[in-house]
């Protein structure tokens, strides 16, 4: 995404870091010099002082997860691991709440090497597939307890 600034951000700069939309509420938050909800439950950290500098966001390094109707991938590094089921694959509250063991085999790419994702390399590095495959599984875990216990208003 693009941001302009005036008197506050330089002007023509490229910041290359990994930035996550989970991120923005908060960087919008620090910029409008607002506080957060103290009940609010926010994923994300501003990044508006590691763009100010040029540094890595705050969050740079965290792994992140999507989740998306039958389809998942978690990003961890210079790697993502990503599912895909078939035409008849399992249904997002089976995925997110039971799993399945039926899925196909995940893809591993390693996107400093591979940015379009083109060249699976899970049979290279099966524990990098381990690795994130229980990275996602445990934030799965996350978020079903949370899911669970959250109350309706």
């Amino acid at each position: 995404f693009m941001v302009r600034w005036p008197g506050r951000l330089a002007a023509g700069r490229t910041y290359t870091h990994r930035v996550s939309t989970l991120d923005l509420l908060p960087t919008f938050l620090e910029a409008a010099r607002l506080p957060a909800d103290p009940s609010a439950k926010l994923d994300g950290e501003s990044f508006l002082q590691a763009v100010k500098a040029g540094k890595p966001s705050p969050t740079e390094s965290r792994p992140l997860f999507w989740l998306f109707r039958d389809r998942w991938a978690v990003l961890s590094g210079d790697w993502k691991l990503v599912k895909t089921p078939g035409p008849s694959g399992p249904t997002v509250r089976q995925i997110l709440y039971d799993g399945d063991p039926a899925e196909p085999k995940p893809a591993l790419f390693n996107l400093k090497s591979d940015p379009a994702e083109q060249h699976d390399v899970s049979k290279l590095h099966p524990d990098v597939v381990k690795r994130l495959n229980r990275l996602f599984e445990d934030w799965r875990k996350q978020v079903r307890v949370e899911a669970s216990s959250r109350k309706e208003p």
